[in-house]
């Protein structure tokens, strides 16, 4: 039996340069990441270099479901240290850097009428974002931002700034 690593243990290995095959995961292998390590499909993804469609595809074929609709699920899996890099850029992508803005920045023009698209742009992205996890629609937002973080991959590591909350 092959051995069952740990997403920390997958993650050191990549970083060494092991080649992670996606087309000979085991069960067992895919269990561990997904449901004891309790990763998002997005992040498998990322381990991997695959799709969303293969992440799922295959942990359907094992019969392997995610459950991000309690509480204590969404906290573990959204809510914590790990994560909040991840969908710092993901939402960033998102919401900022593949809207209008990358056009403008493109072009080195930003004028009022720019600005007021922008701020018109991102308010209504953040909006529709909102009322996704208002309606708890888990499936659909890892889908959209799993596919804006790996436009986001070669980022510098996020460092929060909480200077606005310390009044």
């Amino acid at each position: 039996m092959n051995k069952i690593y740990t997403y920390a243990e997958l993650k050191q290995l990549k970083k060494a340069g092991k080649v992670l095959e996606w087309k000979t995961i085991s069960k067992e292998q895919l269990y561990q990441l997904a449901m004891v390590d309790e990763l998002i499909d997005s992040q498998i993804e990322d381990l991997y270099g695959v799709t969303n469609s293969q992440v799922k595809s295959k942990r359907y074929k094992f019969g392997l479901k995610h459950n991000y609709y309690s509480l204590e699920s969404i906290q573990r899996v959204f809510l914590n240290e790990q994560c909040i890099d991840m969908f710092s850029k993901a939402i960033t992508e998102y919401a900022f850097r593949s809207g209008p803005i990358e056009d403008m920045h493109a072009n080195n023009q930003l004028s009022q009428e720019d600005m007021m698209r922008l701020n018109k742009y991102m308010v209504n992205k953040i909006a529709g974002l909102l009322l996704m996890l208002s309606k708890s629609e888990w499936d659909k937002i890892n889908k959209t931002l799993g596919f804006y973080l790996s436009l986001a991959s070669g980022w510098d590591k996020a460092e929060p700034d909480t200077s606005d909350f310390d009044i």
